[in-house]
């Protein structure tokens, strides 16, 4: 139930209480409450799973996390920012439910194994369930991107 997404914030409509990063409006007991984060002033964490070069980069790689929907903030949504480092991608993955990918800096790929996409500012991509893919920076450049999957849902590297 996404009201709205604009340079400034993401809004989300959800319970639970807010984490400092955020501004809620409404705050009456069991009353549903929206929730705004500013992408800039959520802090920034390494994040799990696999870092692997992409083609035609040798140099060292990271990822790291901004956690827009906290761990039990929402019974739908898991929802983070992902950022790779040049030449980074988070090597071959299968998640058990959809993933929605929202490019939000840099450029680089989406890939499956029967292709491999581009993908730049303001691009979405959907993964299906089950389907392996990998997504991460170019060879040449970073790239961030928003992910959303579902709250119980999980991935198997490799």
């Amino acid at each position: 139930m996404f009201a709205e997404q604009d340079t400034v914030g993401l809004w989300h409509v959800l319970q639970g209480p807010a984490p400092t990063h955020s501004r809620k409006l409404g705050d009456k007991l069991g009353e549903i409450v929206m929730k705004v984060v500013t992408l800039k002033d959520i802090p920034v964490l390494p994040a799990p799973g696999a870092a692997e070069p992409t083609d035609g980069y040798a140099g060292p790689v990271h990822r790291t996390r901004q956690t827009i929907i906290e761990s039990g903030e929402s019974a739908n949504f898991n929802c983070s920012v992902v950022n790779f480092s040049q030449g980074c991608n988070t090597g071959w993955h299968v998640h058990d439910c959809d993933q929605i990918l929202i490019v939000v800096s840099g450029s680089g790929w989406v890939a499956t194994e029967s292709e491999r996409l581009e993908i730049k500012v303001g691009d979405v991509a959907h993964v299906k369930a089950g389907e392996r893919h990998w997504h991460g920076a170019k060879a040449d450049t970073t790239m961030g991107h928003i992910t959303i999957t579902l709250a119980s849902g999980k991935a198997v590297w490799g």
